[in-house]
């Protein structure tokens, strides 16, 4: 999947983000790229924020990985059962109630402690933007606008609860770079293959 530097520009990035990447790839607006590029120009945490510009199921695909790895440190079922929902959605099934999902995760979130407390925070993160991307994708007007801001807050939330999950600084490390592969696999380069092993 292929953004545009417009596409990235209309979701108003920060500035300081916002030169490195053309600093890396041009100023032009037409500019066709994927998020593994804005990993290797910009680094893990501006990717997520990208994440924001893309199709709703490719927006939570992205971060279920991530999910998952947190998930490992959760005993609840109702978390593991809020992924699978999630993981049915994100195959098509448009029948799944996706804010029940996300009700059973925020649940586990409140019951949870330490290193589960992180991986239920992961689900009700990817539940939560899986949710109001499909509101989104309804073109719920209201719950659309706030669904902009809101997956993209998710999936940073998300990502950074398996690096929570972690019991110490090189674990957390560890984490963030499986995050990138995640998203270098996920999306590869398109204009920054060269320095990808750098």
């Amino acid at each position: 999947m292929t953004l545009t530097l417009q596409e990235i520009r209309d979701h108003s990035p920060c500035q300081d983000g916002w030169k490195k990447l053309t600093k890396a790839v041009g100023n032009d607006m037409t500019t066709k790229l994927s998020v593994g590029d804005v990993v290797i120009s910009n680094g893990l945490d501006d990717a997520l924020w990208c994440l924001r510009c893309l199709d709703p199921r490719k927006r939570v695909a992205a971060i279920m990985p991530t999910v998952k790895r947190a998930a490992v440190h959760s005993k609840d079922q109702r978390v593991h059962d809020c992924i699978k929902d999630i993981e049915k959605w994100l195959a098509g099934d448009d029948s799944i109630n996706l804010y029940a999902a996300r009700t059973a995760a925020e649940v586990a979130a409140e019951a949870a402690g330490s290193a589960a407390w992180a991986a239920e925070v992961a689900a009700r993160a990817a539940a939560w933007a899986a949710a109001e991307a499909a509101a989104e994708a309804a073109e719920l007007k209201e719950a659309a606008a706030w669904a902009a801001r809101a997956a993209g807050l998710a999936t940073a939330w998300a990502a950074r609860a398996a690096g929570l999950a972690a019991e110490d600084a090189t674990a957390q490390a560890e984490e963030r770079e499986l995050q990138k592969s995640d998203l270098l696999k996920m999306f590869p380069p398109m204009i920054l293959k060269e320095k990808q092993n750098d």
